[in-house]
């Protein structure tokens, strides 16, 4: 129904996904990081075909970067080098309602009901990569993700 707001959570980490293509199934080889800013350059871009989508609906979608969240998530990780992370990032990390706050306003204030389809840090609308911004691209990944996704 609308007016109604979607609200998808990206981070700055896409910005580590350089490859113009999608590797889903990981048949390039599988790398955590790698594996992290994929899906977050693929939650930038699902949020802007999506965006293009619902145009003249009434529905707003965009997507934020938290920052850095001090959560239990890097030492549920298995490997040793998550939990170095964690342990040494601590101290310079937000906490979790501090990581909600962008969160929050893009889906309540009346402000952030103005745009539809960007990328916000801290309230503010920010630049993505290249890769992020690259409409032809987020309409490949949608075509993939129907492929994905409906029974052959």
């Amino acid at each position: 129904s609308a007016p109604a707001r979607i609200v998808n959570v990206a981070s700055v980490g896409h910005k580590l996904w350089r490859r113009a293509a999608f590797d889903p199934r990981a048949e390039q080889g599988y790398g955590e990081m790698s594996a992290y800013a994929q899906s977050k350059l693929a939650n930038i871009l699902f949020t802007r075909e999506l965006a293009r989508r619902m145009t003249g609906t009434g529905v707003v979608v965009n997507c934020l970067h938290p920052g850095g969240v001090n959560t239990n998530i890097w030492f549920a990780n298995q490997s040793i080098g998550a939990k170095l992370v964690g342990w040494l990032s601590a101290p310079f990390m937000v906490s979790p309602e501090q990581g909600a706050d962008t969160m929050i306003w893009l889906a309540s204030a009346p402000e952030a009901g103005e745009f539809t389809g960007e990328y916000f840090y801290k309230r503010k609308r920010r630049r993505t990569s290249d890769l992020g911004a690259d409409m032809a691209l987020a309409g490949q990944l949608w075509t993939l993700s129907e492929g994905l996704v409906r029974p052959a």
